[in-house]
């Protein structure tokens, strides 16, 4: 067999292919089994001494064609057709028996629908798990993203508490000032204007009281501001509580020495004495 005649059944052979690509055969039908048992028989019958024999190329080429393009026919039931010609072949002719290049056409078929079956296999496994990595990295992402979000929104928060404290406080200091100073105010102006109507005992002791009621007002205004600015665990005045202590042991002290003046009759003993000198 020349080149010429086995490009010409090689053609043929690559037809013969794709007509039993196209439909399932009908093997309780005689007469279509018959034509393609006599294609068959053409295609591989030379001589009594020579069969042609298929190449692999070409059954590869025709199913790359079919997975390709399945318009005009169908792997599986190439694969279907050949696996039942080759179990239904009957030759035509005693001296045209074509059973063992049958047998190798569905050894060479099968064997390269498996290979492209498993290929799609690996591919379609391939591809699910670059689908479950690029899931991942997306799941990654949105957690870094939901993390930073989390953060920027503690840390938003945690400036408006600031915002709010500062603003707690500043009223706050603003308010004791107001009220510190409206009070001196007044101290200022009762005392002034009493001086010269009540006695030295009762003026000194309206001085300690008052002095002690607007220290003692400062003292609890500021710890306020302090029990509202810092933290629950953090709630305390610290030492500037002896302060409130020191303040009101110093009055009562103060307060006991005039009463003792008072009770010994010092300014009008001193009185007395002025009065002696000058007369």
């Amino acid at each position: 067999m020349n080149i010429e005649e086995e490009d010409a059944r090689r053609r043929e052979f690559k037809k013969l292919l794709n007509d039993l690509a196209e439909r399932p055969i009908n093997f309780d039908d005689q007469e279509e089994c018959r034509v393609f048992y006599l294609r068959l028989e053409n295609l591989y019958y030379v001589d009594q001494n020579e069969q042609f024999r298929h190449f692999y190329s070409d059954i590869f080429s025709v199913l790359t064609e079919l997975k390709e393009n399945d318009s005009h026919g169908d792997v599986e039931t190439l694969a279907s057709n050949i696996s039942g010609i080759r179990a239904h072949y009957a030759a035509t002719e005693a001296n045209k028996d074509i059973s063992k290049s049958l047998r190798k056409l569905y050894d060479h078929v099968s064997l390269d629908v498996a290979r492209m079956n498993y290929s799609d296999a690996e591919d379609w496994k391939a591809a699910g798990r670059n689908d479950v990595q690029q899931l991942k990295d997306k799941t990654t992402t949105l957690g870094q993203r939901s993390d930073q979000l989390v953060a920027s929104l503690q840390v938003a928060m945690r400036k408006i508490e600031t915002m709010q404290k500062d603003f707690i406080t500043i009223f706050g200091i603003f308010s004791s000032v107001v009220v510190t100073f409206m009070a001196g105010m007044v101290f200022d102006a009762s005392v002034l204007d009493n001086m010269g109507n009540v006695s030295s005992y009762r003026l000194a002791g309206t001085i300690l009281f008052i002095g002690w009621f607007l220290f003692n007002l400062l003292y609890f205004l500021f710890s306020f501001i302090h029990n509202i600015v810092k933290p629950d665990k953090e709630k305390t005045f610290g030492a500037t509580t002896r302060l409130f202590w020191w303040n009101t042991l110093f009055c009562i002290g103060a307060a006991l020495v005039v009463l003792l003046a008072w009770y010994c009759g010092l300014v009008e003993y001193r009185s007395l004495q002025i009065a002696q000198w000058f007369s």
